[in-house]
C-alpha cells in the first residue's frame, strides 16, 4: 500500500513537472531590495524548484489527509448502512418467525379440532353400527321365529290334511 502511495506521489510530481515546465521556464525568482528595487535572483527551475516541490508536497499531504478523512467517513457510513441492513434483516426474520409460529399454532389448533371431530364422528359411527347390528339380530331372530312358526304351520297343515 505504501509502495502504491509512493508511486502515485512520484507520478503526480512527474506530471506536475511536465505540465509546469513551460510556465516555470518563463518565470523566475525576484527579490525586493531595501531601496525598493526588484532584482531577479534566478530563472526557470533553478529559481522555482523548491516552491514547486513544497507545493506538490503540501498538496500530496493534504490530498492524503482528505482521502483518509473521506475514507473514514465512507467506512462509517458503510458500517451504519450494514448495521441498518442487519437490523432490518433481523426484524424481518423475527416477523417471519412470529408469523410462522402463529401459523404453526393455528394449524395445530385446527388439527386438534379435526382430530376431536373425527374421533367424535368415529364414536357416533360405532354406536350407529352397534345399533344397526342389534336391529339386524332382532330382525334375524324374528325371521328365524317366523320361519319356525311357518314350518310348524306347514307341518300341522300336512298332519291335518292327511
Amino acid at each position: 500500500m505504501i509502495l502504491i502511495l509512493i508511486l502515485v506521489a512520484l507520478g503526480v510530481v512527474g506530471l506536475a513537472g511536465y505540465l509546469l515546465d513551460g510556465w516555470v521556464a518563463g518565470h523566475g525568482l525576484a527579490v525586493a531590495s531595501a531601496a525598493g528595487q526588484w532584482s531577479i535572483e534566478a530563472e526557470g527551475w533553478a529559481a522555482l524548484w523548491h516552491v514547486v516541490s513544497l507545493g506538490v508536497l503540501l498538496g500530496t499531504v493534504a490530498g492524503v489527509a482528505v482521502g483518509l478523512m473521506l475514507s473514514g467517513h465512507v467506512a462509517r457510513a458503510l458500517a451504519k448502512a450494514r448495521d441498518a441492513a442487519l437490523d432490518d434483516a433481523r426484524a424481518d426474520l423475527q416477523a417471519r418467525e412470529a408469523e410462522l409460529t402463529q401459523r404453526i399454532v393455528q394449524s395445530t389448533k385446527e388439527a386438534r379440532q379435526d382430530a376431536l371431530r373425527y374421533a367424535d364422528e368415529a364414536h357416533k359411527s360405532e354406536e350407529l353400527l352397534l345399533r344397526e347390528q342389534r336391529k339386524r339380530r332382532i330382525i334375524e331372530g324374528r325371521l328365524k321365529g317366523a320361519q319356525q312358526k311357518a314350518s310348524r304351520i306347514q307341518k300341522q297343515a300336512r298332519l291335518t290334511s292327511v
